[in-house]
């Protein structure tokens, strides 16, 4: 079980198992709270992105269960999946989907309180089919097109003392992150999906042992 976060997050009934946003009474109770304190901020700034998106909804919002503008680690992907942007509407390691459910295992492996996560991703609109069934690969220019919402994410994040880049396109944003934030560490990961741990099965210890390394990285005991 994940250790339950602090301050507005303490109410709150966090997951203690994964794929939890498969329920549609659980993803109506977690809109709600996409104005909590911890996490307007955020969502603010991801309207204004999807305000002039190319994809203009297909931009999730960010968890109301993770730590927000309080965490200590940000866990940087590629672009939202399907599951985000056609289901839950959610970056959220409780996402019905196996990249999110190998998330969620690997925080609570190390021990890492969600509060002291923030998930997001490297493009954080949508590339992939109309019918939203299928993401493509993140191309440079879309990456160079996203920069800039990165680094104004970073100014967000005042408790920030790890980024964990999962996957290659995401360890791309290496250089920005460093040159905005060069008080963070970097840890490259692997990318949680079953594309990624499948086809090489000695990658998911890979993968957890990387999330425990961000953890003592953080300072997270």
């Amino acid at each position: 079980m994940i250790d339950s976060p602090r301050g507005a997050m303490a109410a709150m009934t966090l997951s203690t198992s994964p794929r939890t946003l498969g329920d549609s009474a659980v993803r109506e109770t977690r809109r709600t709270q996409i104005d909590l304190p911890h996490v307007a901020p955020l969502n603010a700034l991801r309207g204004r992105i999807a305000a002039g998106s190319p994809t203009g909804d297909g931009v999730p919002y960010f968890d109301p269960h993770d730590g927000g503008i309080n965490a200590r680690i940000l866990m940087l992907a590629e672009a939202p999946g399907p599951a985000a942007v056609g289901k839950s509407g959610f970056i959220s390691c409780d996402n019905p989907d196996a990249t999110a459910a190998n998330a969620w295992h690997a925080y609570a492996a190390a021990g890492i309180p969600r509060g002291d996560i923030v998930r997001w991703n490297a493009v954080p609109w949508y590339i992939g089919s109309e019918g939203r069934t299928k993401i493509r690969a993140a191309t440079v220019r879309d990456l160079r097109a996203a920069e800039p919402h990165l680094r104004q994410l970073l100014t967000l994040l005042p408790r920030l003392r790890v980024v964990v880049l999962c996957g290659r396109k995401a360890q791309r944003m290496d250089p920005a992150i460093r040159q905005a934030a060069p008080h963070v560490h970097i840890v490259h990961a692997w990318h949680p999906s079953p594309v990624c741990m499948n086809r090489y099965p000695q990658r998911k210890a890979e993968f957890f042992a990387q999330i425990a390394h961000a953890a003592r990285l953080a300072g997270i005991e």
